[in-house]
C-alpha cells in the first residue's frame, strides 16, 4: 500500500467537468390583488382589552396576597403577645404567692429551720446605738473634719 497514491486520479479534482443543470423554480405572475394580509383592527382592541383584564387580575391577586400575608403576620404576632401576657400573668401570680409567704413570719421560721438548717438563737439581746457621728457637708459628701468635731463634742 505504500506505493498507492493517496487520492484517486479520477476523483473530484481530476474528473471532467460536468455541466450543471440550471434548476430555477418556475414562477408565474398572476395579475390581481394579493392575499388579505391586513388584520381587522377589532382584533387588536380585543387583545388590548384581554391584556388589560389579565394585568388588572394579576395586580388584584398580588394585592390580595399581600393583605393575606399581613393578616397572617398580625395573627402570629397576636398569638406571641398573648402567650407572653399569659406567662407574665402566671409569673406575677407566683410572685404574689411568694411575697405572701415571705411576709408570714411563721413560714419564714419554718423554711429557715427545715430547708436551710437554721435554728433560733438561744438568747436575744438588744443593742441601742448612739447618734451617728458621721457628718456630711453641704454637697452630701462625707466630711472627716465635721465627723471628728462631732466625736470631740461627745
Amino acid at each position: 500500500m505504500a506505493g498507492a497514491p493517496a487520492y484517486r486520479y479520477d476523483s473530484y479534482e481530476y474528473a471532467e467537468a460536468q455541466p450543471r443543470a440550471n434548476r430555477r423554480p418556475d414562477i408565474t405572475v398572476i395579475p390581481g390583488s394579493g392575499p388579505a394580509s391586513r388584520i381587522d383592527p377589532r382584533v387588536f382592541v380585543a387583545i388590548r382589552v384581554i391584556v388589560a383584564v389579565v394585568l388588572i387580575l394579576a395586580v388584584a391577586a398580588v394585592v390580595r396576597l399581600q393583605f393575606y400575608s399581613a393578616a397572617v403576620n398580625a395573627s402570629v404576632a397576636y398569638e406571641e403577645l398573648s402567650m407572653d401576657v399569659n406567662s407574665a400573668r402566671a409569673e406575677g401570680s407566683a410572685l404574689e404567692v411568694q411575697a405572701s409567704n415571705l411576709s408570714n413570719p411563721a413560714y419564714v421560721r419554718d423554711y429557715a429551720a427545715n430547708k436551710l438548717g437554721m435554728a433560733a438563737p438561744a438568747t436575744v439581746e438588744t443593742m441601742v446605738l448612739g447618734e451617728d457621728v458621721v457628718a456630711v457637708d453641704a454637697d452630701g459628701a462625707l466630711s472627716l473634719s465635721k465627723s471628728l468635731a462631732a466625736v470631740a463634742r461627745r
